[in-house]
């Protein structure tokens, strides 16, 4: 069932500084090696005991149910998107064995994730049936509380919302929300500023920013659509016989030079966890905004000179380094590869479903990690060393490092990458390959390429 309006309207009460503040009371949780304290009664099948929590009346819930379900909810922001990441990235090793079935399901999974991720950014947690969310004063309030009848079958009550669709439908909320989107922009952050900031001093004022913002998450197929026919395409995938119908596959050099690109996006820059994707997205939305709201120009040379103006007074109004100024400069004037054309496949029963799918889920993990940078940066209590306890292991297990190999920067993380640029070109430029021959000559570089929780630790910029 959809969430009803009545519910919406607590919604749209989650305070996402509030839920800064909740990952910055997690320090003293971190200091004893542990998101949640041993104390926390949440550490252990969360969603059953919210469940039972939220049964009973207020008088006979636990205490201390504000501070634990707060603290659950800001930790579940960074553990939820890193868990994407993983998905991710087993989803590329599947396609890069042919398995485009498995990889739709470990997709979808990732965008599930993803978007748990970043609701719970916004201070909102989704559990199993019933979700909550963390309000103005850090109290935390049960989204669907009010039952109105018994659920017809017998089984439970009619406000009870899965996990699925309430995902969903909670960002469909988001996205349509002038207030909540505006918190969006608010938190992207590139070069240390706000796509908010960006656009406003790209003078674009606020009564366009929200319609760009609109249109340009659409571009970026951030659309409740897609994601429930990438949803449907995870049933067919995880429910039904692999090949009972014909089941075409994408021609495996394509699915390369997707991964390829993929990674190229992922590329660190600067020190400050902005990845190469968040500049292009930073340049389409500045010739999108341009485009919305400059007046018609009777020439193209008239245009780009009004264009390039407002972009100097835009970098210029940032202090920005004049080297680094003309780097973007040059940047913003480029035309970019279509990085939409591969997102708006969206026809789950076509074989060309699975590029589409591939790129949405990766934009979306990437909108859910700079979130959790931007968590982190505003809590100074909380830095690489005492998170080490998490990361650490991880990186080991993956095999993103060796024992006792921890790289003293997780942007060094990109050199086991970039040292099979030239390999990885040349494969795709022979362009002979299929699974079995690819496999056997390039292991290596096949398991690099599904380590994608290392895009997750640098895109945190600690």
């Amino acid at each position: 069932m959809a969430i009803r309006p009545d519910d919406l309207k607590v919604l749209e009460k989650a305070n996402i500084n509030s839920l800064k503040l909740a990952f910055g009371n997690l320090y003293d949780n971190l200091t004893d090696e542990g998101f949640l304290h041993s104390s926390n009664f949440l550490s252990d099948d969360a969603a059953s005991i919210i469940d039972k929590q939220y049964s009973k009346k207020p008088r006979k819930r636990k205490k201390k149910l504000h501070r634990n379900v707060s603290e659950y909810i800001a930790a579940s922001s960074l553990l939820h998107n890193m868990d994407g990441w993983t998905y991710f990235g087993q989803a590329i090793v599947s396609l890069l064995r042919g398995d485009f079935n498995t990889a739709k399901h470990l997709l979808y999974y990732s965008e599930l994730r993803s978007c748990m991720s970043f609701l719970a950014s916004n201070g909102i947690g989704v559990f199993n049936s019933r979700h909550l969310i963390i309000n103005k004063n850090g109290k935390v309030v049960l989204i669907n509380d009010k039952v109105p009848n018994p659920h017809p079958n017998g089984r439970g009550s009619d406000n009870k919302i899965g996990t699925h669709d309430f995902t969903w439908d909670a960002l469909n909320n988001i996205i349509n929300c002038d207030k909540t989107l505006k918190i969006v922009f608010d938190n992207y952050f590139i070069e240390g500023i706000s796509l908010n900031d960006w656009l406003g001093k790209f003078e674009v004022n606020e009564s366009y920013k929200l319609t760009i913002a609109r249109r340009f998450l659409k571009l970026l197929s951030f659309d409740i659509e897609y994601f429930a026919g990438d949803k449907d395409a995870r049933n067919q995938a995880s429910y039904r016989p692999t090949n009972i119908i014909q089941n075409n596959s994408v021609e495996y050099n394509i699915i390369l030079k997707d991964i390829k690109k993929i990674w190229e996006f992922s590329k660190p820059i600067g020190r400050k966890g902005e990845i190469s994707i968040d500049i292009t997205l930073l340049s389409e939305l500045l010739q999108m905004a341009f485009k919305y709201t400059q007046p018609f120009q009777k020439s193209f040379k008239a245009a780009n000179k009004q264009y390039n103006a407002r972009l100097n007074r835009m970098l210029d109004s940032f202090g920005i380094s004049q080297s680094r100024k003309d780097q973007l400069k040059k940047y913003f004037n480029q035309t970019h590869e279509n990085i939409y054309e591969p997102m708006s496949l969206v026809n789950f029963k076509k074989p060309e479903f699975i590029r589409g799918i591939i790129y949405r889920s990766f934009l979306f993990l990437r909108l859910s990690n700079t979130y959790n940078k931007t968590i982190i940066s505003n809590n100074s209590n909380i830095s690489k060393d005492n998170l080490s306890f998490w990361w650490r292991p991880l990186g080991v297990n993956f095999g993103l490092w060796e024992e006792n190999g921890d790289p003293e920067d997780f942007q060094d993380l990109w050199e086991d990458i970039d040292m099979y640029a030239d390999d990885l070109n040349d494969i795709i430029q022979q362009n002979n390959y299929c699974t079995s021959s690819f496999w056997k000559k390039h292991s290596n570089l096949a398991f690099l390429l599904g380590t994608c929780n290392r895009i997750g630790l640098w895109g945190l910029g600690i």
